[in-house]
């Protein structure tokens, strides 16, 4: 005679215990907090080299349609090094406008460098040394998604001087650079 299947109990005698709903959740979180280094520090390593500058948008958020934010023939390099250290460096085509004002200088380069590192979808460089006299001793947190040889890095929203009243979001394409 067949004795029927016992169900299977994946906590065995720590099912009927107090903490046995307990014990898996907190199983999965120590095994999230072992893991999700490993992946920060893949991404970190698929981010090392340099990279070269394909657009620089800003994409209001409205749905509006994106605008060059340093002009059309915009030119940049992004730098990541396997020691946590990353500098850009962005140029535009041409004297920036703002209203009737041709200013021969300002934001023409955009530039920084610092300390980076890797949480989740988020890149965040401690900033050591900028164009922008407020970044220094900031964090700069952007977004970024890495397919291929392509990096795509998003700031938060903002307001935005190409779109006067409304939020946009800085959007930076990058290819990897393979000269």
């Amino acid at each position: 005679m067949k004795t029927p299947k016992q169900p299977i109990r994946t906590l065995g005698r720590f099912a009927s215990q107090p903490w046995g709903k307990v014990l898996p959740v907190l199983i999965g979180t120590v095994f999230v907090l072992a893991v999700l280094p490993v992946f920060a520090a893949d991404h970190a390593a698929n981010l090392v080299g340099s990279w070269r500058l394909v657009s620089f948008k800003s994409v209001p958020v409205d749905g509006a349609e994106a605008r060059d934010i340093l002009g059309q023939n915009t030119k940049g390099f992004l730098v990541f090094l396997p020691q946590g250290r990353m500098t850009a460096l962005i140029t535009a085509d041409a004297p920036i406008r703002s209203g009737a004002h041709v200013d021969e200088t300002a934001h023409r380069v955009v530039g920084y460098s610092g300390r980076y590192r890797i949480e989740g979808d988020q890149l965040i460089a401690r900033i050591d040394v900028a164009s922008n006299e407020t970044w220094p001793g900031s964090e700069q947190v952007r977004h970024f998604s890495l397919q291929g040889a392509t990096l795509t890095i998003k700031g938060a929203p903002q307001d935005s001087l190409l779109f006067p009243g409304k939020k946009a979001i800085g959007t930076l394409i990058w290819e990897r650079d393979s000269q």
